[in-house]
């Protein structure tokens, strides 16, 4: 009745054996977010990273933090925080800087610093899932690195919240993998895991997004007594490869080492 046609996401053993074997071939060169901790914890280009976790528990400053280490071509979507708030965290861990010592700077130097972050764009607008490619590919160097701060801030012309969250997720999929790139996205909660602890079904909205992540990290914010945050732990919640990552980090200014 129809003409078949051969699908190009259709393979076949020899297809695959081959693409398994190109990928060893080649000088993959992922980040390793556990390595100063004494863990293993590789992110390949062309996977998703899910970091869940309550409110107002340094989920952004954390990813300022993990790229700033790496210091790799970054795309950072933020749609949370305003240009000054973002650069003041960038330029105060960049220097193990207080706020004070920030401030004493820029009241005597008008410049002098971003020449260090030649590796960083920041853009403050909200755009489609879709046109995040488009945006991309439209940058004068492609990133290696890009961050969506956070899923639920992404437009959709969806007025359900799941189908909203999980058309980001599988656009962010293939934007990975379509563009051999390492995606870092920011999901909020549901009540019940914020109440009762997280674990794989806990981002709001869709599960579909635990299954279009490649990996799905936790993040856990410790109070002191003046209920400012003091530590945080980081663990993996899921994986689809055999690392693990635990681990406890201190918060001093807006350092997380």
């Amino acid at each position: 009745l129809y003409k078949a046609k051969k699908s190009q996401n259709t393979m076949n053993a020899q297809d695959m054996e081959k693409e398994l074997v190109e990928f060893f071939s080649k000088d993959h060169d992922p980040i390793d977010i556990g390595k100063k901790h004494n863990q293993s914890f590789p992110i390949y280009p062309g996977e998703v990273v899910i970091l869940q976790a309550p409110p107002k528990s340094m989920k952004t400053m954390l990813l300022q933090n993990w790229v700033n280490d790496f210091k790799r071509p970054t795309y950072f979507v933020e749609m949370e925080m305003s240009p000054r708030q973002i650069w003041m965290r960038f330029v105060m861990m960049e220097n193990n800087w207080s706020e004070e010592e920030l401030r004493e700077h820029y009241k005597k130097y008008a410049n002098g610093i971003s020449q260090e972050f030649d590796w960083l764009t920041v853009d403050y607008n909200s755009c489609y899932p879709h046109e995040l490619k488009k945006r991309i590919m439209m940058l004068p160097r492609k990133p290696e690195i890009v961050v969506i701060d956070h899923m639920g801030l992404l437009r959709s012309q969806k007025s359900d919240n799941n189908m909203k969250v999980e058309e980001a997720s599988q656009a962010l999929m293939e934007l990975a993998v379509q563009n051999n790139i390492i995606v870092f996205a920011v999901s909020e909660i549901t009540k019940t895991a914020f109440a009762e602890g997280m674990n794989i079904a806990s981002a709001k909205g869709s599960f579909r997004i635990a299954y279009n992540a490649n990996k799905v990290l936790s993040l856990t914010p410790f109070k002191d007594e003046n209920n400012l945050i003091k530590a945080l732990r980081v663990e993996s919640t899921a994986n689809r490869e055999k690392e693990h990552l635990d681990v406890n980090l201190s918060v001093k200014g807006a350092k997380i080492s």
